[in-house]
């Protein structure tokens, strides 16, 4: 977001970094008119970036032809940065593992300013699971995999964090009960907590850790299904979960462990 004190203009990239940031934050696709009403531009200005957003497929058109929508082309763009490559490229072997021997889903989480977004997921392979797409975004403050980004960062990099929850939340006891959560997380080394989502559903998150890091690099994180159809328990499931962020983060040390 652009600010008085950004030293440099440069107003055609602005204006469309504005309307992929507005549409982004949209539950739903937009009609021109109210892309135009958000970003406080005139019809024709939006317009013609609209129609280069299109063309560049970084925007699509919603099924009645008249909505737009943002496509995945920016975190396509992101997964091929290398250190987040190469984090899929570690995790993935280990999470479609986990997968299978639990018959639950898994997904990857990262920090992105105050939220997390999901870089890779594997589905369960069996009839009862719950997973969430490639790219859902939820807020840090109100996640499983925010509380385990935050409780083994650095010092600094919690208290800068936190510095910015207080500022966003609506409520101090939502920034207290997220600390709480985090103080917990750091003295297992993992977290289990009700979904913030999905009722019923029980998150299991533990910390990937990459080299020469301040945070962690992602929490590897379980929707988990109880019920008749679940293949085990929560606390073994846990215990997976938790093995699995640490052969992941042996991986990206270039260290193995065993996976017996």
């Amino acid at each position: 977001m652009f600010t008085s004190q950004t030293k440099y203009r440069a107003p055609a990239l602005e204006k469309g970094l504005e309307i992929l940031e507005y549409l982004s934050q949209q539950g739903e696709p937009q009609t021109v008119s109210q892309i135009t009403a958000a970003i406080s531009k005139t019809r024709s200005e939006i317009y013609r970036m609209l129609m280069v957003l299109e063309d560049r497929g970084y925007l699509i058109r919603a099924e009645d032809g008249d909505r737009l929508m943002v496509t995945n082309k920016l975190f396509e763009l992101g997964i091929k940065n290398p250190p987040l490559a190469n984090l899929h490229d570690a995790a993935m072997p280990h999470m479609h593992r986990l997968s299978e021997d639990l018959f639950q889903a898994c997904h990857l989480a990262v920090r992105s300013e105050m939220q997390i977004v999901c870089v890779a997921r594997v589905e369960s392979p069996g009839q009862l699971g719950f997973s969430v797409r490639l790219g859902f975004s939820h807020p840090m403050l109100h996640s499983t995999s925010g509380v385990v980004l935050y409780a083994f960062a650095s010092s600094k990099q919690q208290q800068q964090w936190k510095d910015d929850m207080i500022a966003t939340a609506a409520k101090r006891e939502e920034v207290d009960s997220f600390l709480g959560k985090a103080e917990e997380a750091h003295s297992k080394g993992y977290i289990v907590l009700p979904s913030d989502v999905v009722e019923g559903i029980q998150d299991i998150g533990a910390p990937i850790f990459a080299p020469n890091a301040a945070a962690p690099r992602a929490s590897l994180t379980m929707p988990f299904v109880s019920g008749r159809g679940a293949k085990t328990s929560l606390e073994t499931a846990t215990k997976q979960v938790t093995l699995a962020a640490q052969r992941i983060s042996s991986e990206l040390s270039g260290e193995t462990l065993s996976q017996d």
